[in-house]
Parts: C-alpha cells; structure tokens; sequence
C-alpha cells in the first residue's frame, strides 16, 4: 500500500465524524469565517485581488472572492476569474502522462530518446541518452532549467524592445538554452526543479500520440472531470482572466495586460512547464479527483505517488510525478504552487481530514502563496484536525 494510499484509508474513519453536514449553520459560519480571512489577507498585504476555495468530503465547494480585477479600472474580481496558474499545470502534464503510459502510449522506465532521439538538437541535451521519461516527472534527470539563465533574459530582453514581444518561445528555442551545457548531475542522481524537464514531456506526448497536448488534456482530464474554468493560456486574449501586476525589477511590464484584458506577452512560451489558466474552483476540485483516485477510471494512486525524490525546501519534503508533498503545521498534505509574471497561487490536499484549498492572486510582488493558502486551510479544517494537530 503506498502512502497516499495509507492516509487517504486513514481519513475514511478520520475526517467522517468531524464534518458538519453540509445544510447546517456549522457549514455556513465556516464559509463565512473563510470570506473573512481572505478578505483579511488581501487588506494586510495589499494584494490587487485574489480567490480562494475550499472543498470537504460531501460538502460543496466553497469559493471567497476579494478585492480587484483590475485596479485602475475598479472593476471587483469575481468568484469566477481566471488566473495565469504556473506550475500548477505540472500536476495535470504528470497525470496525462500517467494516463497515456496506462494505454500504452508511453513507458515510464523508457528513456527519453525513444521519442526525441531523431531530433537534430538531441545529442546536445545534457544527459540526453540516460535519462528516462520518470527521470524528467520528478526532476531527477540532471538537465538545467532554461529559466533562471543569462541566455533566457536576454532572449526576454531582444524579443521585447527588438521582436515581437506578443509572439511566444517555442519548446524547441527553450531547450536550445540548456543545449551543450554541463549535466548538474548524473541522470538519476540528485533531485533540480525545472521547467526544461516539462517542456520536453509536452514534446515527447506529441510525438508519442500524434495529437497535441492540449487536446489530449480536454479530452482526458478538462472534460470527463468538468474542470470548466480551466482553459489552455495558449492565445493572449484569455476570457474572465484577472490583470495580472508583476514585480517591478524586471523586463516585463509591471501591468501585464492591456486596457482590454490581453497579456502583453505570450503566456505559450510556458506551455507544459504549466501553460494553464485556472480558478481556485476547479483546483479544488481537481485535487480532491485527483488525490482521492477518482481522477480516471484505473487505480493510479500508487503510481502516482511513487518514485519521491526527497528535498529539503522550506515546508516540502519529497517530489513525485508533478506533485510536491509537504510537511505543514496541518498535517501532511499533497499539491503544487505556481508562479507566472503578475501571477501567484496555490492548492494543497490534506488526506487526513479530505480537505482541498486552493488560492490565487493576481500579482506576483506579494508573500508566499502557500503561506496566505495555510492561513486559509486553517480556518477551513475541521476543528477537531487542527486542535488534534497542533
């Protein structure tokens, strides 16, 4: 038995008697105690606006909602908006990749030049022919990241005052920045977070089925699970997205969009490394499908949790197939964060009470995302979890 598996047997007669029945006043006042600390939040830390959800076993999800879309305009945020989620899109590449291997399409153990092996670049990847398709999941393959590099800035640079700065990085010029460059460490032997990783999954998932990834995405996973308010960030003009606001010190605009609500720059060039516009809502529900093994119609859970690299970074202690586990003052529990210019957001999922929560803002210049989504938990765990906890 895994260990997701163990806990998620645990909270069966764990969390059961500690949830109030939806329909009563108990349920009520813990919705409104939420709205509360959001609202809280985004007063103390100046935040332009932000969502939050929450869902527990049985009950409906809740959403909070507070502050501005856009603040210049003072238009409010709606429980519905759309947020740039960052590598919170890991979550749902890893688990497509899971699927598409249980069909066949792909093998786990099979290393990586199976499907790449014929491009011209492929000899130059560092550690091209070690490293296998579980390697590139969990960050163990020893290839940098192309993000944090000189070479990354300055092609930011060159596109936004010499190019065209709304037209997007293909996967193939992202990977060209890490080509020729020395492995950070034998492929299989040490544990690097990196964009580069998820990138060549997205080119390897192409190649394997023939279909582009975001097909496969609606059709696997957006669709059958009703995640309504997760969309592809593939175009600049994304419906009900948030005005993003980014950090001053930097290349980019510190408003990143329009007066019209379109990005300024193209949120393509993420693509796999997350590539997803979201709501707290469906991130909720995501993670309660995905975390409780309802999230397709083979048992995946074990799979899914296994291969942990484990790290020491701040609250985290492992890293799986796209999901972070961490140690919290809650209890462990299960997700993801993400950052993209102007955007920020968490979702986290508690085995032992069955408690997903999520939160998103749209700026990039305030706290941790994952502090204000415990400050958030809190408020929404059952009482008798966090009295037993703490």
């Amino acid at each position: 038995m895994s260990l997701l598996q163990l806990a998620l047997a645990i909270s069966l007669w764990l969390a059961a008697p500690m949830v109030a029945a939806c329909d009563d006043f108990a349920y009520g006042t813990l919705v409104d105690s939420f709205q509360a600390r959001l609202n809280a939040i985004t007063r103390r830390d100046a935040l332009p606006g932000a969502v939050a959800a929450f869902g527990l076993k049985d009950c409906p999800i809740a959403v909070a909602a507070a502050g501005f879309a856009d603040v210049e305009r003072r238009v409010p945020i709606a429980p519905d908006a759309k947020f740039i989620s960052g590598s919170i899109g890991k979550s749902f590449v890893a688990a497509l990749v899971l699927d598409l291997a249980n069909d066949g399409y792909l093998s786990l153990d099979q290393k990586i030049e199976k499907w790449l092996g014929t491009a011209p670049w492929f000899d130059r990847l560092p550690n091209a022919h070690d490293v296998t398709l579980r390697m590139l999941l969990n960050h163990s393959s020893g290839i940098p990241d192309y993000l944090f590099t000189t070479r990354f800035l300055y092609a930011v640079l060159q596109k936004r005052y010499f190019g065209d700065p709304r037209a997007p990085f293909s996967p193939e010029q992202l990977i060209a920045i890490v080509l020729d460059r020395a492995p950070l460490f034998p492929a299989g032997g040490g544990y690097n977070y990196t964009d580069t990783e998820y990138v060549l999954l997205g080119l390897i998932v192409e190649r394997a089925t023939g279909r582009t990834y975001y097909d496969l995405l609606r059709e696997r996973i957006l669709g059958p699970l009703q995640l309504t308010l997760t969309v592809p960030a593939d175009r600049l003009e994304i419906p009900g997205l948030a005005s993003g606001y980014h950090r001053w010190l930097s290349p980019l605009p510190s408003k990143v969009t329009d007066g019209k609500g379109a990005l300024l720059f193209h949120p393509q060039t993420e693509w796999t490394g997350g590539g997803l516009a979201t709501n707290p809502r469906d991130l909720v529900s995501w993670g309660l499908q995905l975390y409780e093994g309802r999230a397709f119609k083979w048992h995946y859970l074990e799979l899914l949790n296994s291969s942990f690299n484990p790290l020491h970074r701040g609250l985290a202690t492992a890293y799986g197939m796209g999901l972070f586990v961490y140690a919290t003052p809650l209890g462990e529990a299960y997700g993801h964060s993400g950052w993209f210019p102007g955007y920020t957001g968490s979702m986290l999922y508690f085995p032992a009470s069955r408690l997903a929560v999520a939160f998103q803002t749209n700026t990039d210049r305030a706290g941790n995302s994952l502090d204000y989504l415990l400050e958030l938990a809190k408020v929404a765990m059952p009482s008798a979890v966090v009295e037993h906890g703490n």
